[in-house]
């Protein structure tokens, strides 16, 4: 088995543990009191944070491009079903706004070093949101491409 197999299949693994994991969370905060889902989240906050850590390894084990090329990746075949293109998208661009939105609340909780360190983290997952997914999804399906998104 190749670097590349073994990997593909721990991050397919950890990818729907997170899954499984979040639909948990949002169980436990529509069926308990609001303390035990803070409790709850809290908990998987930090299991998610370890597999974050294992998704660390894996990427040293079979490394991937850098995050800020010069001009957007094309991964061919990327999502050519254009239905599932236009629904990726659009949870990409709700994943973005929310982390966006969560600067404010940030900016208004930490100390400024903890904000800007957090901020940081924002703007690099952004890139990698449009440099990774969403540029290549609109090179795929150019019709559904945002008219203000270049």
């Amino acid at each position: 088995m190749t670097n590349s197999y073994v990997s593909q299949k721990i991050t397919e693994i950890l990818f729907e543990a997170m899954s499984e994991l979040l639909d948990s969370v949002r169980l436990v905060k529509e069926t308990c009191t609001p303390e035990d889902a803070a409790a709850f989240n809290r908990g998987a906050r930090q299991i998610i944070c370890q597999m974050g850590k294992m998704l660390s390894l894996i990427s040293s084990i079979d490394p991937i491009e850098s995050p800020y090329p010069d001009k957007p990746q094309q991964r061919n075949p990327l999502v050519e079903n254009i239905d599932t293109a236009q629904r990726v998208a659009e949870v990409l661009f709700q994943v973005s706004s929310s982390l966006t939105e969560s600067l404010n609340i940030v900016r208004n909780a930490v100390p400024e070093d903890t904000f800007k360190t957090y901020a940081l983290g924002v703007g690099e997952t952004l890139t990698e949101i449009m440099y990774e997914f969403l540029n290549p999804i609109f090179a795929m399906h150019p019709s559904i491409e945002p008219k203000n998104w270049k």
